[in-house]
């Protein structure tokens, strides 16, 4: 037996020492080595470090021989919250995307679990307590110097204004005011959480709430300024939550209860978003984040979703009981006002990877911290299967039962079966090699991706195709490599017709080049829109690239009016889709179905500078020269802060001035654009590089959209 104890204080060690290591690394890591230079280095720590744990507590299982685990208040909330978003990621339509974001909340959630059935001890909660701690107040020192516009570390990214390492200042508030919650309460004497001697620990812990609370400053300061982050606004995201589960015709219930997937708010907010919000100030981005978490999960995760969140809020409530003797509550548990903040900030404010991870590892160490002073409602469990021998006539009978208990009796111990800690090593092993695996890929694919981007800035074109086709093939399940291959091997089979029509006799090979290069890049496209059908961004690039391709291609142009067709039908209040579609018919000399297009753009956004001018061009192009021209005069009313595109519109306005023979002066329409707002540059909807045409045009795959209404 006491070797049984060394072996699992020894296991419990290299747990707790993973554990410490993640909430240190956490705030802190970054690299531009990766894609995203702050979410995937965090989540690949955190994937290490659960799935680590995890094969280090079903090993544990092995030791003793029954799987021990520490029962908590909100278990079968966090199970059933877990289980609805994993399900939402199954039933989701852009499916690969819902499972790459789910398994980084996997990992969050089982390294909250780790951290509950880890830190059993005063001296391992304080260990916890404290690598935290210095990870805040590391990352609270780097937003406080950067203020005074002091940049410690040697590298290009971090010498910008708006740099912290936990990607945004919304984020770095939020876990520097969760940390500051907690140091404050291990700070206060009067409130010192004693069951764990951390009274003898004060000094360290107001040295490092001081630090947190100016930190907390520096980020206000920041979101202020440069560091501002743009959030939706809560009319827009209630409205599209409650369309995304109501209003999906093709898919009614498993929108309803599932919602469009974890993950995927941008496919909610580009297809459910109504045309009101064209009128605000934010109107040309995209938002991949809700007005708030709990309207985001309600969207993506469904009603099953949001209520398995609410459900998990309801029985922290529950724990916190706010209203009654606070000071009390801090006494017993100094995680109490941090995890009560990050809760309520849950309702009311968006949550990124970051924040989401904060509320996860603070709830973690909330009822770790409890575990210690609460036993009747934490407390461990043991999960056993025994066999029960009968002395029965003509032959004894053995019988199997499974039951769990605080406490178990010799008679049991002895009777014990290792069936269950050894289905729960294997299964933890498989699960870890299952996801193991694929997030490995994932990580790798993503540092190709990265060395292409970083050879296409070099002009190094072989070494861009090479990564980039690296990547794809490591994990072909990203429809952002495919969509940026497409775009990229266009260029190059561009830049090569280039070359070789300034030549007398063109190389026949590398004419071939040419010609499977476009195959690539139209194959690209095409997976993109089949990984992920409903990112209208993927419909946009397909259409972008066949309309690179008109002339050359045979029935390109059809094919570019499908896919733009499909792009608005996912986006069908953005009146950028429609001057898109309304270029391509320009482009195709259709005047007035450019018209038609360009009109529908101006009605969704009527002080949209670039819709009033694309329909000016086709009226110009019809001949309507007057209306032309009472279009130009909206134009140069709206434009009027923008110096160049002003100038531009005035010679424009000049021209066809001359050419109908009379001045005009502004038309009553321009009245309507009183109010002045930063407008894109003027430009006519032209394809990015047409390639020259071919006769006979060269045969291209179509897209995996029905193309029987591109002529209508």
């Amino acid at each position: 037996m006491k070797a049984k104890e060394d072996i699992n204080v020894y296991i419990t060690n290299i747990l707790l020492f993973l554990l410490g290591l993640a909430l240190l690394a956490f705030p802190l890591v970054f690299t531009t080595l990766t894609s995203d230079n702050y979410g995937i280095p965090k989540q690949a720590i955190l994937g290490v470090v659960s799935l680590l744990g995890l094969i280090f507590f079903a090993a544990n299982t092995l030791v003793f021989g029954k799987v021990k685990i520490r029962k908590t208040p909100y278990d079968l909330a966090l199970f059933l919250f877990t289980l609805a978003v994993f399900l939402s990621a199954l039933f989701s339509t852009n499916r690969a995307d819902a499972l790459i974001a789910f398994t980084p909340l996997f990992f969050v959630i089982l390294t909250s679990f780790l951290i509950v059935n880890a830190a059993k001890e005063k001296s391992s909660l304080l260990f916890l307590f404290t690598m935290f701690l210095i990870g805040a107040c590391t990352a609270a020192v780097f937003a406080l110097l950067s203020v005074f516009g002091i940049h410690l570390l040697p590298i290009p990214l971090t010498q910008t204004p708006t740099f912290t390492p936990l990607g945004s200042y919304l984020d770095l508030l939020l876990f520097l005011v969760a940390a500051f919650f907690i140091a404050v309460s291990l700070a206060l004497p009067i409130v010192a959480f004693r069951q764990i001697g951390i009274e003898k620990k004060t000094i360290a812990a107001i040295f490092a709430s001081i630090i947190l609370f100016l930190g907390i400053g520096a980020s206000v300061y920041q979101l202020m300024g440069s560091g501002r982050v743009d959030i939706l606004p809560i009319g827009t995201g209630f409205q599209t939550a409650f369309a995304a589960i109501s209003q999906d015709a093709s898919r009614p219930l498993q929108s309803f209860l599932f919602g469009s997937g974890i993950g995927t708010f941008v496919t909610d907010f580009t297809r459910f978003k109504n045309a009101i919000f064209n009128q605000t100030d934010v109107w040309n981005l995209t938002f991949y984040r809700s007005s708030t978490y709990l309207l985001e999960l309600l969207a993506t995760t469904g009603l099953l979703g949001a209520a398995g969140f609410m459900f998990l809020l309801f029985t922290i409530a529950k724990s916190l009981r706010l209203l009654q003797k606070p000071l009390t509550r801090i006494k017993e548990n100094p995680v109490f006002l941090s995890l009560a903040f990050l809760a309520f900030a849950a309702l009311f404010l968006p949550f990124s990877f970051v924040s989401q991870a904060t509320f996860f590892f603070v709830l973690g160490l909330f009822a770790a911290a409890y575990g210690l002073s609460d036993k009747e409602r934490f407390f461990d469990i043991d999960l056993y299967l025994f066999a029960d021998r009968k002395e029965q006539k003509p032959q004894p009978q053995q019988t199997v039962h499974f039951g769990f208990d605080t406490f178990l009796t010799p008679a049991h111990q002895n009777a014990m079966t290792k069936f269950l800690p050894v289905s729960f090593f294997i299964v933890s092993i498989l699960l870890t090699g299952v996801i193991g695996f694929y997030s490995t890929f994932l990580l790798l694919s993503d540092l190709a991706f990265q060395r292409s981007f970083t050879a296409y800035g070099a002009r190094d074109s072989l070494k861009t195709y090479n990564e980039q086709r690296a990547a794809i093939a490591m994990f072909p399940y990203r429809d952002g490599y495919y969509r940026v291959y497409s775009q990229f091997t266009l260029e190059l089979a561009s830049s090569l017709l280039a070359s070789i029509a300034k030549e007398k006799s063109p190389n026949q090979r590398v004419q071939r080049t040419i010609y499977d290069l476009i195959q690539d890049s139209i194959n690209a496209a095409r997976s993109a829109t089949t990984l992920s059908p409903l990112t209208v961004t993927n419909w946009q690039n397909l259409a972008a690239i066949y309309r690179n391709l008109i002339g050359f291609g045979k029935d390109a142009e059809n094919f570019a009016i499908a896919s733009a067709k499909r792009a608005i039908s996912l986006d069908p209040n953005n009146p950028q889709a429609y001057i898109n579609l309304g270029g391509i018919y320009y482009q195709l000399g259709r005047w007035e179905d450019a018209q038609r297009q360009f009109q529908i753009a101006v009605s969704l956004k009527p002080d949209f500078a670039n819709a009033h001018y694309n329909l000016g061009h086709a009226l110009e192009q019809k001949g309507d020269i007057e209306l032309a021209l009472q279009e130009y005069e909206v134009v140069k009313s709206l434009t009027a802060k923008e110096k160049s595109s002003n100038k531009k519109i005035t010679e424009e306005i000049e021209a066809l001035q001359t050419k109908i023979g009379e001045a005009k002066t502004a038309s009553p329409s321009s009245q309507l654009t009183a109010k002045q707002v930063e407008q894109p540059p003027l430009s006519i909807s032209t394809p990015s590089a047409t390639l020259p045409s071919q006769n006979p045009p060269v045969a291209i795959p179509a897209p995996n959209v029905a193309t029987q209404s591109a002529e209508q």
